[in-house]
């Protein structure tokens, strides 16, 4: 097996004068293109500072914490005037169905992993087939 090279930049020059055609003026200067060890290799060579990952140039993480704070306020406060509302919402309309409002509170339920999810679309069914009792008056008034 070829050992690999140890130089960091591979030097490109240019094609020769009759590649190029015709009234193409001739490029003398060298390009140099960086390459970087492989991190894969053992470790061997390998250094950050030649444009591999270092974690140290994230930042502080405590920093980066108390940045994110105030961001996570406002979005909490959203989301609870969010949640709020909407079982507002669905205690007036459960009301108007008939029902007892407080079936809104199930949807509280929404917030457990996995099942919460399933309770609310099992009150939406509820709800959707069920016999509402405010039209039970309305038909026996016709």
């Amino acid at each position: 097996m070829a050992a690999k090279p140890d130089a960091t930049t591979e030097v490109l020059t240019s094609p020769p004068a009759d590649a190029m055609g015709p009234g193409k003026p001739e490029v003398s200067e060298e390009l140099t293109t960086p390459t970087y060890p492989d991190p894969t290799d053992g470790g061997e060579g390998f250094d950050p500072s030649a444009g591999g990952y270092d974690p140290s140039a994230m930042g502080d993480p405590a920093q980066i914490m108390a940045m994110m704070g105030p961001f996570m306020a406002i979005f909490l406060i959203i989301g609870l005037l969010i949640a709020v509302f909407s079982i507002f919402c669905w205690w007036k309309i459960f009301s108007k169905a008939g029902h007892n409002g407080a079936l809104s509170l199930i949807f509280i339920a929404g917030i457990i992993p996995l099942i919460g999810p399933l309770i609310c679309l099992g009150l939406f069914i509820w709800f959707t087939f069920s016999d509402w009792p405010a039209l039970k008056g309305q038909a026996a008034k016709a």
